[in-house]
């Protein structure tokens, strides 16, 4: 097997948590071909050497040192894509699949200072190819027959390698240690680390134009992705400075003034995904623009996740603000 040892590093801190569930938002792009992640997971994985293909696991015995331990393994976090319907044995590779897939394994890279090492393609046999580009040569090349069983690929694992210190946590409250605490700093300081978040609050409906004509307000009707599966405020209030639902409100009712309808036409120039990125505060809200309902007075957004610093993955433009 290629892990040789997993275990839920993630579940151990918050922070780790974290890191977790926006991998998971960063491969939700692959969701149009109809996979989404199952799991993502932290553990020590076995090197796959100078192959680029591996299609048997007794192949990784070649890694088993003279004193018949493992050696050549690395500290890795482990991504899993299963099939959104869960009816289905499994899933088909589609063409679009991987570029949305480099993408995604791209943006992961470097976000978090990881390396990819090799993906595992489990279909009846199974296969491990050390990148995106070999998995689709290999594919391409199989007789027919074998193409088309691949609709019944039951999952496919992703494994990154750990080049830094991604899984060491360093708290902004852990670092603030003042010893004069009766001085007005070292309270003020303490009051702002203690703080609690409160996002219980509901988020805003509707933001108001400031263009708007005297007697003719105009609104924009927002569309927020907050389920059960996504929560939209649980990821504000970890990847924000805000404390709670009032001060992103605040903050995206004046947000959107900056850019609506001054940008309709250029930087907005045409219907789908844009990231909206916030110079000030260092996070990317990613949304979904209609630019042909828009000119017929249609005034709506879908905000569909919050994601930490600049970036956009399958996005028409990164616009900063």
């Amino acid at each position: 097997m290629k892990r040789i040892k997993s275990f839920k590093l993630f579940e151990s801190t918050e922070n780790k948590a974290n890191i977790a569930q926006e991998i998971e938002d960063i491969f939700s792009i692959v969701q149009e071909s109809g996979l989404e992640v199952s799991d993502v997971y932290s553990g020590n994985s076995l090197s796959m050497g100078t192959r680029d293909v591996i299609t048997d696991h007794r192949e990784f015995h070649s890694n088993i040192g003279p004193d018949g331990r493992w050696d050549r393994t690395f500290q890795s976090i482990n991504v899993r894509l299963k099939s959104k319907d869960k009816s289905l044995n499994g899933f088909m590779i589609q063409d679009d699949f991987f570029e949305e897939l480099k993408d995604a394994i791209g943006h992961t890279e470097s976000l978090y200072g990881l390396e990819l090492r090799n993906l595992y393609l489990r279909t009846a046999n199974g296969a491990w190819f050390k990148d995106v580009d070999t998995m689709k040569n290999w594919i391409e090349d199989l007789p027919f027959a074998q193409k088309r069983s691949l609709k019944y690929v039951l999952y496919l694992d992703i494994t990154f390698e750990v080049m830094g210190d991604l899984l060491e946590e360093v708290r902004f409250s852990d670092v603030v240690k003042i010893k004069s605490t009766d001085s007005e700093v070292a309270t003020n300081i303490h009051k702002m680390v203690t703080k609690a978040k409160d996002f219980t609050g509901k988020l805003s409906r509707y933001v108001p134009l400031k263009s708007s004509k005297p007697g003719r307000p105009e609104m924009i009707a927002i569309d927020y992705n907050d389920t059960v599966e996504h929560d939209l405020r649980k990821r504000i209030s970890e990847r924000t400075n805000f404390t709670s639902t009032d001060e992103f409100n605040f903050f995206f009712r004046e947000f959107l003034n900056e850019i609506f309808p001054y940008e309709i036409g250029k930087k907005l120039h045409k219907s789908g995904k844009y990231s909206l990125y916030s110079v000030k505060h260092d996070f990317s809200v990613i949304v979904f623009f209609n630019i042909e309902r828009w000119t017929r007075g249609i005034k709506e957004l879908n905000l569909i996740t919050i994601l930490p610093g600049k970036t956009g993955l399958d996005v028409i433009d990164i616009i900063d603000i």
